[in-house]
């Protein structure tokens, strides 16, 4: 079995966004002063209180 490659950047969100977002979902953020994107992947949300 290989290995699978990807630009996704794994993500643990917070709680306090566990309204916006959803496990599995992915979106790009570009950094200005960059000029560079990356595009994220949530892998997770924290518990109420987690850090």
């Amino acid at each position: 079995m290989g290995s699978i490659i990807s630009d996704e950047i794994p993500l643990v969100v917070g709680y306090a966004y566990k309204d916006i977002f959803e496990i599995g979902q992915t979106f790009t953020v570009t950094d200005e002063s960059l000029g560079m994107a990356g595009t994220y992947k949530v892998i997770g949300i924290l518990d109420k209180g987690s850090y």
